[in-house]
């Protein structure tokens, strides 16, 4: 049973990856909406080697220092989640740069599809 449990659910995530309409998971684009619109109440600042400085909507009170090379924000929910943040966000839209570039490749398409490409067959059994 535990052969066909796998076999069924290997199945199953190769045809869910196929509906999928962007190319990270649908999961992801929710969290990432979210964020966009969180984001839109903040200011961003530039600063010396891609940092960026990211204040609260009153442009007054820094809330976050962004460093886009090494995707990375001192709030830490992108170091550890490989989703930007909305300060992220901030500063990804302020260079007017693509958002799904900045996620980490573990939550891409190509990556799940490698994932699950293999197929585990069933096996025959011989009655005596």
């Amino acid at each position: 049973m535990i052969r066909v449990n796998i076999i069924e659910r290997r199945a199953s995530r190769r045809q869910d990856i196929k509906t999928w309409f962007k190319e990270i998971g649908p999961w992801i684009v929710e969290i990432l909406e979210i964020s966009v619109k969180t984001s839109g109440s903040l200011t961003t600042h530039w600063g010396e080697n891609g940092n960026f400085q990211i204040n609260d909507n009153d442009d007054t009170t820094p809330v976050a220092v962004v460093d886009l090379a090494a995707k990375t924000c001192n709030c830490k929910q992108w170091n550890l989640t490989g989703i930007p943040c909305m300060h992220a966000i901030s500063a990804i839209d302020w260079r007017h740069e693509d958002l799904l570039s900045y996620v980490h490749d573990h939550y891409k398409k190509s990556t799940h599809k490698k994932i699950w490409q293999n197929v585990i067959h069933g096996i025959k059994m011989e009655r005596y």
